[in-house]
C-alpha cells in the first residue's frame, strides 16, 4: 500500500470500518511511514477535539451544517 492509498482510507480505519484485509494494510503502513503516521495521529486531535466541543462545549452554538455545505454550493456555481 502506498501514501495515496493509505491516506484515502484513514477516515474509515479510524472509525473501524474497513475490512479485515484492508485494515491490515493501512495498519502495516502506518508502521513505516512517519509522514502517514502524522496525518493519522492529526486526524485523531481533529476527531477528538470535535467530540470536546460537540457534546462538552458549554453552550457553544454551532451552524446548521446543511445550510453551510447549500452557501458552499451556491459559491461554487457562481
Amino acid at each position: 500500500m502506498d501514501c495515496v492509498e493509505s491516506i484515502a482510507l484513514l477516515s474509515e480505519y479510524h472509525d473501524g470500518a474497513l475490512g479485515e484485509p484492508s485494515s491490515a494494510q493501512v495498519q502495516e503502513h502506518l508502521l513505516i511511514c512517519l509522514e502517514c503516521h502524522g496525518v493519522f495521529n492529526d486526524l485523531e486531535v481533529i476527531v477528538t477535539r470535535t467530540r470536546v466541543l460537540l457534546h462538552g462545549g458549554q453552550g457553544i452554538t454551532y451552524p446548521d451544517e446543511v445550510m453551510i455545505w447549500r452557501r458552499m454550493n451556491l459559491t461554487r456555481q457562481a
